[in-house]
């Protein structure tokens, strides 16, 4: 569900629960609130996965549902740097309207990448990770204190994401 919908459910669940209010915030809404946490930390994402080497026993064994699995073949196109890419119909822009919102999509040059195993999760740092949060909300509330302060989050909130040296506008 998106987090406008999520945040009325809340307050209808709240304003319904009269006299069992409170064992509503006790008991149930810290497991809601995490889990609407951890959804703008992580929002929702998918993955293919791509072999360049179709005839190793050990992938089929582990990944190919015990060698009963299917092997399909898929023509890429190398992109400017001569890497290869697939074309994924994938939302390309949004568009606005008074009664509901429409998703434009198109397709695009995806470039593969190689899949890299390390031994530990990185370090998430919940503040510098909200980009699925507009700017004006993160300016206006997440970034900005009572005093009218800006936290140091929002300095650092777009880099190393193709965003270096982006000055986020004041709301």
């Amino acid at each position: 569900m998106s987090q406008p919908v999520d945040q009325l459910q809340l307050i209808a669940r709240y304003q319904k629960a009269g006299p069992d209010s409170l064992v509503y915030l006790c008991v149930s809404f810290p497991s809601t609130y995490v889990g609407a946490l951890d959804k703008l930390v992580h929002p929702d994402w998918y993955v293919a996965c791509f072999s360049a080497n179709p005839t190793n026993a050990s992938m089929w064994g582990a990944y190919g549902d015990g060698h009963r699995g299917a092997c399909l073949k898929f023509r890429t196109t190398p992109n400017s740097l001569g890497a290869p890419t697939l074309s994924l119909n994938t939302v390309t822009g949004l568009g606005g309207f008074k009664d509901r919102n429409e998703y434009y999509r198109s397709f695009v040059p995806t470039e593969f990448c190689k899949v890299q195993y390390s031994p530990a999760y990185p370090a998430v740092d919940f503040f510098r990770t909200l980009g699925s949060i507009s700017l004006k909300s993160l300016n206006g509330f997440w970034y900005k204190g009572d005093d009218g302060r800006f936290s140091s989050c929002r300095e650092t909130g777009f880099q190393g994401s193709g965003g270096e040296g982006r000055i986020l506008e004041d709301v």
